[in-house]
């Protein structure tokens, strides 16, 4: 796994990602002020049926995300 100083969890659907999840990363050495980093389910909620749709979804908070405190270069 590569080390990012933010990251999305791919997690598109509307379930929360499960704690397994969050424990593996923990495993692999992720801390809990990374882990808190994570943004899932990922994407604005508008709706997505395609995957186009879904494509602007995520895009969308990444812009939104960005814009709110300039941590995403």
């Amino acid at each position: 796994i590569m080390r990012i100083r933010r990251f999305f969890k791919r997690a598109v659907s509307e379930e929360l990602v499960p704690p397994a999840v969050f424990e593996g990363l923990r495993t692999d050495g992720f801390s809990d002020e990374e882990l808190a980093l994570v943004h899932a389910p990922i994407g604005l909620p508008i709706n997505s049926r395609t995957p186009e749709e879904i494509a602007v979804s995520i895009a969308a908070e990444i812009i939104r995300v960005k814009n709110e405190d300039g941590s995403i270069t």
